[in-house]
C-alpha cells in the first residue's frame, strides 16, 4: 500500500498542473503510419470446433497453458477449460445472485498469475477474483474476493494488487478512474476525450493494462487509432495505421469497426484490427491483422491470420497466440 501515496501524487500533479483540455484528451499529437506495412502471416491450428462445442463463446483467455472459454449462453457452465490440445480439464460458474455466481455481462480482464483470475462483473459493479486452482479441482467456481467498481464499467484491470483502474462511461464522455483497492472512495478521475452526445457510439474500446510498467493501452472500437497513458507520469500517446483517426459522423452510412479486441503481455499489447463496416462486422468472414505495439506506444510489428477472429489472448512470453473466429471456433498460434 506504500506504493498507492506517491503514484497518486504524480496523477494529482500532472492533471492539476496541465492547462487547456486539447492536453488532457487523446486525438492530439496522434502518430499515424501511412507507409506500406509488410506482416507475416502465421498458421493456425484448431482446438476446438464449434460443431463439437455446442457453445457461444463470449470471451477467451490463454493461462498457465490452458484455455478459459467464458460461455455466458446456451452452456451449463460459464468457464470452461481446456488444455492446449483441446482437452476438456474443468467447467465451473454459473448465473445468479450467490456470493460465488455471475451476472451476465461478466467479462475477462485478462490478468491472472497461477492461483487468481481477474473477472470484471459489469451488471454487479463488482471486480471479482477467481481461485483458479480450487475452481478447477472442484468443478466449482470458487471466488476469493470482490471489489466494487461503479455502474456503466465495461473495461477493468488491477494495478500492482493495490489500485483498481477501470474505464467508465459518463453522460458525455469516459473517465479512467483510480480506485484504492481496499477503498470504495475514487482517488482519480481522468476525462479521456472530448465530451460528447453518446459517447459509446465514438469512444467504445478494449482495454488491458501493465501492472508492473502500471500503462494502459485502449484499443479503439469506433475510431482507428490505439492509445496509451502511464499512471505514474500522466503520459498520454496514440498511434494509427494506414489513416489518421476521424470522429465518427452520426450521419456517416459507413460506420466503421475497427479494433474488436486487445490482448497484452508482459512486453506487447496485440490490437485485433477488424477494419469493417458495422453491418459487415462479426458477420462477413475475412483475414484479420493484428497490430503489435510496445508498451511505451510504439508500433512493433503487424501479424496476419487467414481465420476471421474476433477475441484473441497470448502468453505472457509472446510465445503462444490463442484466438476465437466469428463462428466460435477456437485456434492455436505460434508466435
Amino acid at each position: 500500500m506504500n506504493k498507492i501515496v506517491p503514484l497518486l501524487f504524480a496523477i494529482v500533479f500532472l492533471f492539476t498542473s496541465c492547462n487547456g483540455t486539447e492536453r488532457n484528451i487523446f486525438l492530439t499529437k496522434n502518430n499515424c503510419i501511412k507507409n506500406e506495412i509488410k506482416g507475416d502471416t502465421i498458421k493456425a491450428v484448431k482446438v476446438l470446433s464449434s460443431d463439437t462445442l455446442l457453445l457461444s463463446i463470449d470471451d477467451i483467455l490463454l493461462f498457465n497453458n490452458l484455455i478459459l472459454v467464458e460461455c455466458l449462453e446456451q452452456s451449463t457452465f460459464i468457464f470452461n477449460i481446456f488444455d492446449l490440445c483441446g482437452n476438456k480439464i474443468s467447467a465451473f460458474g454459473k448465473i445468479g445472485r450467490a456470493e460465488n455466481e455471475f451476472s451476465d455481462g461478466t467479462g475477462l480482464c485478462g490478468q491472472y498469475d497461477f492461483k487468481t483470475i481477474v473477472v470484471n462483473d459489469v451488471n454487479s459493479a463488482a471486480i471479482k477474483f477467481i481461485d483458479i486452482q480450487s475452481s478447477i479441482e472442484s468443478n466449482q467456481c470458487i471466488v476469493s474476493s470482490k471489489k466494487p467498481t461503479s455502474q456503466r464499467v465495461l473495461n477493468a484491470s488491477v494495478i500492482k494488487d493495490s489500485l483498481m483502474v477501470f474505464e467508465q462511461e459518463t453522460l458525455d464522455n469516459y473517465e479512467l478512474v483510480i480506485r484504492s483497492i481496499d477503498n470504495r472512495k475514487n482517488n482519480e478521475q481522468i476525462e479521456l476525450y472530448k465530451p460528447t452526445n453518446n459517447p459509446f457510439s465514438k469512444y467504445r474500446s478494449f482495454m488491458k493494462a501493465n501492472s508492473e510498467k502500471q500503462i494502459i493501452a485502449l484499443a479503439m472500437s469506433r475510431m482507428n487509432q490505439v492509445n496509451f497513458l502511464s499512471l505514474e507520469s500522466g503520459q498520454r500517446s496514440s498511434c494509427s495505421l494506414y489513416q489518421e483517426p476521424t470522429y465518427p459522423d452520426k450521419n456517416d452510412d459507413k460506420k466503421m469497426v475497427y479494433y474488436c479486441d486487445i490482448a497484452a503481455s508482459d512486453n506487447f499489447v496485440y490490437a485485433l484490427y477488424m477494419n469493417q463496416t458495422y453491418n459487415e462486422s462479426y458477420e462477413v468472414e475475412k483475414p484479420m491483422e493484428i497490430h503489435v505495439f510496445t508498451w511505451d506506444g510504439c508500433f512493433y510489428k503487424k501479424i496476419c491470420v487467414n481465420e476471421s477472429i474476433c477475441r484473441l489472448s497470448v502468453d505472457s512470453n509472446d510465445k503462444i497466440m490463442i484466438a476465437r473466429d466469428i463462428n466460435d471456433n477456437v485456434y492455436k498460434y505460434y508466435l
